[in-house]
């Protein structure tokens, strides 16, 4: 069993192109830890064990040439999800979200400069590292990125709309290269955007 609910209220728009939203949601249930004992069936299990999600979300406008939006979310997973690759298996906790930042400029209505900032933070991980023999460090896996991007819509019309993409993004993850440091990835990405 699952459950999702978001709750989320507006003023003065929408909070996209105009006005301010806010929000918060919530997920929570039970995934299985085992396959089913009547058989192999797909999506079939038991040993169902508990895994929460909440959160909250902001979009905020200036100007009609701003707009800032994104999410902060908080989860745990019982420690009885990760038995089978955790020595020593305790609750896992963690919690990231993103910020973006868009600017579609007056004086040049075609152009979108954006930027993002993500994040995930493990604060409990689901392996306790013990006498420092096994498990993990806290802050294994943890992630940040850096995303700036430039979308060009040379293209507008009532029924196509065609938008060059340009995108840069930089990303880290503490502490999971096979030698124990950090493992650093940048990435370009251009392409061509077809709405019709």
């Amino acid at each position: 069993m699952q459950f999702y609910g978001h709750l989320t209220q507006s003023f003065g728009g929408y909070g996209v192109v105009s006005g301010q939203r806010i929000g918060v949601y919530g997920m929570g249930g039970r995934a299985p830890t085992a396959a089913s004992a009547a058989g192999l069936i797909a999506g079939a299990g038991e040993g169902n064990q508990s895994f929460s999600r909440v959160g909250a979300d902001v979009s905020l406008t200036a100007g009609g040439q701003v707009n800032v939006f994104g999410t902060w979310m908080f989860a745990k997973d019982s420690r009885n999800l990760f038995p089978a690759v955790a020595v020593t298996p305790q609750e896992a906790r963690w919690n990231g979200g993103f910020m973006e930042l868009d600017y579609n400029p007056i004086q040049f209505q075609k152009w979108l400069l954006i930027y993002r900032y993500d994040w995930i933070t493990n604060t409990q991980q689901p392996d306790a590292l013990v006498a420092g023999v096994s498990g993990f460090v806290g802050n294994f896996d943890n992630l940040q990125g850096h995303t700036a991007a430039i979308r060009y819509n040379f293209h507008i019309s009532s029924r196509t709309d065609i938008a060059w993409h340009l995108e840069w993004n930089h990303l880290t993850a503490k502490q999971t290269a096979a030698s124990g440091g950090n493992q650093i990835q940048d990435t370009v990405l251009t392409g061509f955007d077809f709405a019709f």
